[in-house]
């Protein structure tokens, strides 16, 4: 399959592919990449994590058409993390490094305008939205930066490393730590609305390793060994949670009343968002690599054999898959 062939929603879902190769291409030399022949567009940019507060990787103003061509290239000194995808959003690209920083560049051009020292490395995407990029670090700080200078605006420490990458609505920014805690901060201020414990943290295998996603009323949760909490986003009290049988590494995506997530044990699954009750299972058989993308119509996943499934969302069958190692 070729993206230039494909429907539109699937060339939609292959440019939020391309924009998380990109940052996965991150290490030392920052590269970006556009259609050749186009000028820089920032459309509506890639503010987050998987895009939205659903993590649906999906951005119907954006649009990338083969073939690619190299648009610029930066140094950013430390070798970022392979899962440290870059965020843009206002004409800048931000990005954190192995090395404890924090980099804004500009989007046109790849030259570097800030730089903040973290103090420990930034494992995962910042999330931007108006007035502040915000971002987590393994030295158990959660920090919100002005995007525009990169000075410090609020900090809160959890003592525990932070893998996973924030998310923020409703004036409210959301993030695990691997102390086994859920924790709802106020956007302005940092200061804490509510944390819930989910679990013993490292003692016990239960690494909150993946980025929660949201939906109007919930905020889901997953963790290393194998359990999903679907929990109140007012309050931080758990509605359900469900135990699988492989490690959860990645967000999950949440669309149309449903929550959609990979395991380690190579599974699909989609889940009821309101009770926890499996709706429907899709065996991949090797683990499944990465986040998912989900647009109106349809599940895509990666997995460590190479390849990218289509299914469709209703009852997750099959509708193609594409093998990087054939093309």
């Amino acid at each position: 399959m070729k993206i230039e062939n494909a429907d539109r929603g699937t060339r939609h879902i292959a440019a939020g592919i391309l924009q998380r190769l990109a940052g996965l291409m991150a290490s030392v030399v920052f590269l970006c990449v556009h259609s050749k022949g186009t000028a820089w567009a920032d459309t509506a940019g890639w503010p987050q994590l998987q895009f939205d507060p659903q993590y649906s990787a999906f951005n119907e103003a954006g649009l990338l058409r083969v073939p690619l061509e190299l648009a610029w290239s930066a140094n950013v000194s430390s070798e970022a993390w392979s899962s440290a995808s870059a965020v843009a959003a206002d004409g800048r690209v931000f990005i954190g490094t192995a090395g404890g920083e924090l980099l804004a560049l500009e989007s046109a051009s790849g030259q570097v305008l800030w730089r903040y020292a973290a103090r420990g490395a930034v494992y995962l995407a910042p999330a931007v939205v108006p007035g502040k990029v915000v971002f987590g670090s393994a030295e158990g700080r959660l920090a919100a930066l002005d995007p525009a200078t990169g000075d410090e605006l609020w900090s809160f420490d959890v003592g525990s490393n932070i893998h996973a990458s924030p998310n923020i609505s409703d004036g409210k920014v959301f993030f695990a730590a691997n102390d086994g805690k859920a924790y709802a901060l106020d956007l302005g201020s940092g200061r804490l609305v509510w944390s819930r414990d989910l679990g013993e943290g490292a003692q016990a295998g239960g690494y909150l390793l993946a980025s929660p996603a949201l939906d109007e009323a919930r905020i889901y949760f997953s963790s290393l060994d194998g359990r999903v909490f679907a929990i109140d986003r007012n309050t931080g009290a758990i509605i359900w949670q469900v135990q699988l049988p492989g490690p959860i590494r990645f967000a999950p995506s949440v669309s149309d009343g449903r929550v959609y997530l990979g395991s380690h044990d190579g599974v699909l699954r989609s889940i009821n968002a309101l009770t926890g009750t499996v709706l429907w299972s899709f065996t991949v058989g090797v683990p499944i690599a990465d986040g998912l993308a989900v647009s109106s119509t349809t599940v895509y996943v990666a997995s460590k054999d190479g390849k990218l499934r289509a299914l469709t969302k209703a009852a997750g069958g099959l509708l193609w898959e594409f093998d990087a190692h054939s093309s």
